[in-house]
Parts: structure tokens; sequence; C-alpha cells
């Protein structure tokens, strides 16, 4: 059983080397866990340890950060609420989705266990019913959170309405899941096109992975860093994201700001925002070809290169030739599934 809760620890003990570089290369806060001298016991069950973010300070020792922390009963359940908790902090990553790609600052879902069932509780005043319940239960913390309930008038009925929830929520979930396994069916070729093959895809994948690497050249700079096991901060994420952002053009100031930022890196951010926005051919091609390499799995693949262009054009509002567009596709490693040649004569 686990239990959210809220207090101040004093934590003693300092950190060994191997394990500071170890907490280094991850972005604060740490989240550890506690086993207790004493058990605490808190609303008639005892718990023998806490999971809590900590920070690690230059003495190498650790300091909560915040109040909050969780009640466990057992190290496998300390274990297993550190783990979901260090997932479940927000970090910057890649992302790619239908004929979408970029990079965010996001936050792993949390494990949630969505619970139905039926049982008997007492009111105020000692008066017993019985109760339908839909709750969520977060795994990482314990916390309880009730979706909605109902007295009944027997065991019975509470039953049934559990039963009736649990058969809504998973209509519900088939419905999502339906959506994901259709979103990845590719579009069947329509006549006079070749169909996808396995090495079409992995192309695509390596295509719009290229053109994610161009756009956001240094976020994926810290990308291949973390790969190396090297450590940056999350001042070095920001700072990193606001630059990428400017170089497209878009207004870093409004995102998120790096803390204690250097009137240095503000004047390299405002330069390469001035230089986007006075113009640039380079971010027009990145367009391009962001265009090509999202869309070419949704049916751009069975396009001619003139229909490509002139759809292209159209977007970007500017005007590009197929052999233009030619160019841009095979730079990407991409392979047009439209034949050449002149359509077949009906008979």
């Amino acid at each position: 059983m686990k239990i959210p809760a809220k207090g101040e620890f004093g934590i003693t003990g300092s950190v060994s080397e191997k394990d500071k570089q170890a907490l280094l290369r991850e972005t604060p806060p740490h989240y550890i866990y506690i086993r207790l001298e004493k058990p605490f016991l808190l609303k008639g069950h005892e718990f023998a340890f806490i999971v809590l973010p900590v920070k690690l300070t230059p003495e190498n020792q650790f300091r909560q950060v915040g109040l909050d922390y969780v009640l466990c009963q057992t190290q496998a359940e300390a274990d297993e609420s550190r783990e979901l908790l260090t997932a479940a902090k927000e970090d910057m990553c890649a992302f790619q989705a239908g004929n979408l790609g970029g990079v965010a600052f996001a936050t792993n879902l949390r494990a949630i266990i969505t619970e139905h069932a039926a049982g008997e509780m007492s009111l105020p005043g000692g008066k017993k019913v019985w109760m339908a319940r839909e709750r969520e239960i977060d795994k990482a913390t314990g916390k309880v959170t009730v979706k909605r309930k109902q007295a009944t008038a027997n065991e019975a009925d509470a039953r049934r309405i559990a039963q009736q929830w649990l058969a809504e929520y998973n209509v519900e979930k088939n419905k999502y899941f339906d959506a994901v396994a259709k979103s990845k069916v590719l579009p069947t070729a329509p006549p006079r096109c070749a169909s996808l093959t396995e090495s079409d895809r992995g192309d695509m994948a390596k295509a719009e992975i290229e053109v994610l690497r161009r756009q956001w050249k240094h976020c994926f700079e810290l990308f291949d860093k973390r790969k190396a096991g090297c450590h940056f901060s999350e001042d070095d994420c920001r700072k990193a994201y606001l630059l990428d952002l400017a170089e497209q053009g878009e207004n870093p100031l409004a995102s998120k700001q790096p803390t204690g930022t250097d009137k240095e890196f503000f004047s390299k951010l405002t330069k390469a925002w001035n230089r986007a926005a006075s113009g640039n051919k380079k971010l027009l091609l990145q367009l391009v070809d962001y265009l090509i390499a999202f869309n070419w799995k949704l049916g751009w693949c069975y396009l001619s290169e003139k229909e490509l262009a002139e759809k292209i054009s159209i977007i970007t509002k500017n005007v590009f030739t197929p052999g233009q567009i030619g160019k841009r596709r095979e730079r990407l490693g991409l392979v047009a599934k439209h034949l050449s040649g002149p359509a077949e004569k009906s008979p």
C-alpha cells in the first residue's frame, strides 16, 4: 500500500563520487527512497519507506525539494514509486506523430489505474449503504481520485452499476486503440503506383529524423550528448530550445526562459531571431523538406513531382518546379512510388 503525504525530512549522509556522476546525468529533482528506523503509522497502517524528491548540494549531500513525499509499506513499492516518479519528470524530447514532428518539453504520463468496484460504506450518522465507485489510482503515489460514485439500495444494484461503468470505460478505451491502429495503416497504392515496402518505411523514418535534426540543431546536439552519457542542465535545454526557435523565426521570448541567463546569450538569441525574421531561403527549404518528409507516408509518395510541386507551392506561397521538388525528395532519400510514363488507355 502507498499513500501521498506532506512534510519535511532531514537527510543525513553524503553521496559517493560514482553516485554523484550518475545523478548528474539526470535532470533534477532526483527521487530516492529511505527506510525508516521506525515505521510511520498513518490511518491504521504502518509504512516503513518514504520516497521523496531531492537535489544534490555542492557538498555532495541530498536536500529535500518541496514537501510532497510518498509513504510505502514495502521496498518493492518504494522502488516502483521512485522509478515512476523519475520517469514522469518534465524533459525535452523529440516527437513524431502523423504529419507532425518537433521538439517540446513534455511530462511523461503517470501510470494511472482506473478501478470500478462496489462496496459497503458508512454515512455520517452511522447509516450503511452500498456504493458503486469509479476511481483513479496513481501507481506512483497511491493518490486516489474518485471520478463518480452512486449510493444504491442493495449490493446487487451497486455491482450492476459498477459493471455498467466498466463496460462504458472499455468501449471508450477500445475506440482509442482502434483509432491508433487505424492511424498506423498506410494508404493503399492507387493505380499506376507501386506499394510502399519495409525499406520505404525505414527511409521515411530516416528522412523525418534528418529534417528534425536540421530544424532543431542545438537540441539534437544535446540529445546526442545524452546518449553518450554526458550531463547537461535544464538551463542548457532551455537555451538550446530557445536558440532553435529563434533560428526558425519564432519569437523565443514567448517561451519558458532559462534561469540566470546572461546578456551574451540574449544577444545571440536576438541576432538569430532578427536574421530569420528578415527573410531566409534556408528556412523556406527546411519547410519544403519538412512537408515532404512528414507527409510522404500519408499519400504524398503516390503523387507525381508535378503534383507535389503544385501542392507545396500553394502551401508555402512560393513557386517550385517539379525538378526542384524532385531534387529535395532525392536528398531526403525518399523513393517516389508514382510510376512514370503516360497513363494506360481505357479499353
